[in-house]
Order: C-alpha cells, then structure tokens, then sequence
C-alpha cells in the first residue's frame, strides 16, 4: 500500500520535469492519461451501469450527449488555440 501511495507525487514530480521539455513528451503522455479514463469508462462503469436496472436508451442517449458535450468543447479549445499560435503568450505581459 505505501509503494502505491508514492506513485502519485513521483508522477507529479516526473510529470513537472518533463513538462516543458519536448512537445511530443506532452502529447504522448496525454493521450496515455485520456486512453486510461477511456478505458476504464467503457469497461467497468459504463458497462456497469447498463448492466443494472431499466432505461437503457435513456442510459445510451445520455452517454452519446456527454461524448457531444466533449466534441463540442474540443472544437472550441482548439480554435482558441488555433489564433496566433507561434506567438509567445507571455508577450507584453
């Protein structure tokens, strides 16, 4: 149990040591971080809760408005971040 309690401040730490190093770094680590939620998301809770009890549809519509909701939010990150990239952000502050 103390070797797995460690785990999170190491990765804290490993994390803000590496963060400013390479951006394929970041975008590996991520997408390894986005993967993990993925995963657990469809094989244990959401296969859970289907399992379990009456309105299934009710249960898949609000499964495909929440996958809506972060497609949605993700076209907005990324026109914001898609205005003046190259520039340093820090510019005149």
């Amino acid at each position: 149990m103390a070797i797995f309690s460690l785990t999170t401040p190491v990765g804290i730490l490993i994390g803000m040591s590496i963060s400013e190093s390479n951006e394929i770094i970041d975008v590996v680590f991520h997408s390894l971080s986005g993967g993990t939620f993925i995963y657990v998301a469809c094989s244990e809770i959401i296969v859970a809760e289907f399992a379990k009890g009456n309105k299934q549809w009710i249960k898949m519509i609000l499964v495909f408005c929440g996958a809506l909701v972060i497609t949605i939010l993700w076209f907005f990150d990324e026109h914001a971040h898609g205005e003046g990239c190259g520039a340093d952000p820090h510019a005149g502050h």
